[in-house]
């Protein structure tokens, strides 16, 4: 019942008609990488509380020892989510870029946990390559040294914002191939049609 309400607030609001929303399989993913908290947490020189919600992103604010409910920690991850998306959707506005769903997807779960480390436009021109592993060094640069020695948990999203494109940029791949596969046959038949007909 959950994820259907989180769906249904997330289509409703605050949300322009041509702005692009998070997956429901994206949320899924930063819901396991957050991990669902119901007491408020140390979380570097914030407090967070529930699916990360911290209280250095603005919005509700929360105090070691505060305790909230399933229902209100996915309440926070709508009002964070709507932040994110609308963060994203002025970012690719300002840069002139378009996104695919997933290329989306993988934006706000990356610019969830580092608003300010994704804003600059090489990340979001960088979801446009092809490469797997080109994507992967300008992405790696979105966490410096200090981050890793003081968030590992970043190091684990990170890991797993790679793995999503990676199986993203798989798909696209095979699907790419296959309709080069199709095309060939058809040239192929084509050509046999010719030399029956000749």
């Amino acid at each position: 019942m959950l994820p259907i309400l989180l769906s249904l607030a997330l289509l409703g609001l605050g949300v322009s008609e041509d702005s692009m929303e998070v997956s429901q399989s994206a949320i899924k993913i930063l819901k396991e990488l957050e991990k669902l908290r119901l007491e408020a947490y140390r979380d570097g020189s914030s407090i967070s509380i529930g699916y990360g919600h911290s209280n250095s992103s603005g919005g509700e604010q929360f105090k070691m020892g505060d305790t909230i409910t399933e229902e209100k920690a996915e309440e926070l991850l709508v009002k964070d989510l709507e932040e994110i998306q609308r963060i994203v959707n002025q970012r690719l506005e300002n840069y002139d870029i378009s996104f695919n769903q997933n290329q989306f997807d993988v934006m706000v779960i990356g610019t969830y946990n580092r608003p300010g480390k994704l804003s600059s436009k090489k990340f979001y021109e960088a979801l446009l390559l092809d490469n797997a592993e080109e994507i992967a060094k300008v992405w790696n640069t979105s966490i410096t040294d200090e981050d890793r020695k003081n968030f590992p948990g970043l190091v684990d999203n990170l890991i797993e914002e790679y793995q999503f494109l990676k199986r993203v940029l798989t798909q696209v791949l095979y699907h790419q191939q296959l309709q080069q596969l199709l095309c060939l046959k058809i040239m192929i038949q084509w050509i046999l049609n010719q030399e029956v007909q000749v």
